[in-house]
């Protein structure tokens, strides 16, 4: 019982989190792309994960630079033991991070992944986002000289992060609004001066005009991607059977190949021929073939597995 109610508390706070972050996409119309097919955006969702991944390594690596110069110079104005309590809970987040990014390193990136490696991308800048937002809240000090480290170092987390995180416009509202708010009221909390109360505002009107602009460059990223897989699509596809045509088999066969050297993943290819089609065609008309050509590949898939690719030759046509 005690695993249990430990275990409430954390799946109402996952709750409420996809809830917030399901009403700030409605509000910034940062959702994908309507009237995709499971496929397409399988696909699309590895295209915005693989830009991260990319940049992934070089975040980790500005993430810890930064907090280390941040714990640096405000171990030169005060107490190090809070700010060395935050760049450990600055560590645990990167960390893990970086041993995935490491053992995967000579993995091919994969073509189509599923909703939980989104959720799991949007749930680790949410986590980095909270810890730089908490060191702009406890960290803001306009008594110290130091600070214009943390104001440089919120600043560049904000833009870089944004830019980094854009193909996957949750993220990037994930990550960067958390860090607003910290700062927010960190900026409030540590004012001294009427004057002061204007900076928390003008941070806040900078950091939304990045954020949406990030938003656009993702919402321009997915149009693109799925208007060029659709090309694809068309281009790759036989117009009467909707199978995959020759031109994508080969691809996937030297795919297939490549990974059989790399990585020794083995596989088979299975030709089928219909045997005297030429004599329906001739006897029938071409309508009569083509409603044979239509209805063979439904035998055909129900005896493959979902991992399989079924494809037309266009010499099946003749």
């Amino acid at each position: 019982m005690g695993i249990i109610s430990s275990a409430l508390p954390l799946r109402r706070l996952r709750r409420h989190y996809s809830r917030a972050l399901s009403t700030l996409m409605r509000a910034f119309a940062i959702a994908s792309p309507k009237g995709l097919d499971a496929d397409l955006e399988a696909r699309l969702r590895a295209a915005q994960i693989a830009v991260i991944a990319r940049h992934t390594p070089a975040m980790i690596a500005v993430n810890l630079i930064s907090g280390l110069l941040l714990v640096a110079a405000l171990g030169l104005q005060g107490p190090a033991v809070p700010a060395a309590a935050w760049f450990a809970a600055l560590a645990a987040v990167c960390m893990p991070v970086a041993f995935r990014v490491y053992r995967r390193r000579h993995k091919l990136p994969p073509a189509a992944v599923g909703p939980k490696v989104i959720r799991s991308a949007v749930v680790n800048a949410a986590a980095l986002g909270a810890i730089w937002g908490i060191a702009g809240a406890l960290f803001f000090n306009p008594d110290q000289h130091g600070q214009i480290v943390l104001v440089c170092v919120i600043a560049g987390m904000i833009c870089g992060g944004s830019l980094a995180l854009s193909t996957l416009p949750q993220a990037v509202v994930a990550f960067a609004a958390p860090i607003v708010g910290g700062s927010f009221i960190g900026l409030l909390l540590g004012a001294r001066q009427p004057i002061d109360y204007f900076i928390a505002p003008l941070l806040t009107t900078y950091s939304a005009a990045i954020i949406l602009a990030g938003i656009s460059q993702g919402q321009q990223f997915a149009t693109r991607v799925v208007a060029q897989a659709r090309a694809e699509a068309q281009a790759r596809h036989d117009p009467l059977t909707g199978l995959p045509n020759r031109a994508a088999f080969e691809a996937a066969l030297d795919v297939a190949c490549r990974r059989l050297e790399k990585y020794g993943e083995r596989f088979a290819v299975l030709y089928i021929d219909l045997d005297d089609f030429k004599i329906v065609n001739d006897q029938h008309g071409h309508q009569a073939g083509d409603q044979v050509l239509k209805q063979w590949p439904p035998s055909v898939r129900c005896a493959c597995a979902r991992s399989d690719m079924l494809a037309a030759s266009a010499a099946t046509n003749s």
